[in-house]
């Protein structure tokens, strides 16, 4: 049980921070 919430968690952090760079990185670019 416990892995299993660790996994999720990964994949739920790394879909976030995924998702903030697809945010960020249009804006880099026209800098």
């Amino acid at each position: 049980m416990l892995a299993i919430f660790i996994g999720s968690a990964i994949l739920v952090y790394g879909g976030v921070t995924a998702y903030i760079l697809k945010s960020i990185a249009p804006k880099a670019k026209t800098i």
